[in-house]
């Protein structure tokens, strides 16, 4: 197995960037609700300049899988 230190790391993504950029800010302007920002980063980022899917339909989600419907598991 390849060491992970010998992996290069990847670039950030547009998201990433946005929320480095924009996180800072918003926790200075909002004292006391770090755990809100998250979702205010998501909110603000829907509606950025920098979002490559802004206007666009949001992609709808594959409904999970029900605890019935799963197979149990069986040791070999």
């Amino acid at each position: 197995k390849a060491d992970k230190a010998d992996k290069p790391k990847r670039e950030p993504s547009a998201y990433n960037i946005f929320c480095k950029a924009n996180m800072k800010v918003w926790n200075e302007a909002n004292p006391g609700r770090a755990k809100e920002a998250m979702g205010e980063m998501a909110k603000l980022w829907k509606d950025a300049p920098e979002n490559p899917n802004r206007g666009k339909d949001v992609k709808s989600r594959k409904p999970k899988a029900t605890k019935e419907s799963k197979e149990p598991k069986t040791k070999a």
